[in-house]
């Protein structure tokens, strides 16, 4: 790979961030299509050791046929995750039937939403509950089948991406403690 001193490079940076790493992912273009499937083998087989990697394709035709095939053996085969998400780019049924079927011994989740569904981030302004409950379903089927699984929500997804969490938290029964709010002060005080 032309690019492996790169990639070890990054990964030797990020590794500063010790048992704080849960994993790194991999993401493709929305126009990064099945045609690249050779292109992934060959990037998935050099991946250095040490972190857990996922890799995010955001093309739907990714998720029919021999390419799928592909996909899901290639990262398989050497323990990356296929990140699964709720956003624009991928129908949910579709994500949520992955995640069931995990390719590694971890599992990475994004609750992305739309860009332009949300103007305000400091409060849950889309009810979500539907979908979280659909996604705690599914993170309960591959509890058995994971050692680790990591989840991260962008404000887009329901306004609020602290209070994503901790709706699904409270849908999958995790204990937490919810932070005090830090009111932000003044620039000019």
């Amino acid at each position: 790979m032309a690019s492996r001193a790169l990639v070890e490079e990054f990964v030797a940076s990020a590794s500063e961030f010790g048992e704080k790493l849960e994993a790194i992912l991999i993401q493709t273009g929305p126009d990064f299509g099945p045609a690249e499937i050779e292109t992934v083998e060959q990037f998935v087989r050099e991946l250095p050791a040490g972190p857990r990697w996922a890799f995010e394709v955001r093309e739907r035709e990714w998720f029919h046929g021999d390419a799928h095939a592909r996909l899901r053996d290639a990262l398989g085969t050497h323990g990356v995750a296929l990140a699964v998400s709720d956003g624009p780019f991928v129908p949910l049924e579709t994500m949520l039937h992955e995640l069931r079927r995990p390719t590694a011994s971890h599992a990475y989740v994004r609750w992305i939403g739309a860009r332009e569904s949300v103007s305000r981030f400091d409060e849950l302004v889309i009810d979500r509950s539907a979908e979280i409950a659909q996604w705690a379903e599914a993170i309960r089927d591959a509890a058995p089948q994971l050692a680790r699984l990591a989840g991260y929500a962008n404000n887009q997804y329901a306004g609020f991406s602290p209070g994503t969490i901790r709706m699904v938290y409270e849908a999958l029964a995790v204990p937490h403690e919810r932070p005090a709010r830090i009111e932000q002060t003044s620039l000019f005080e």
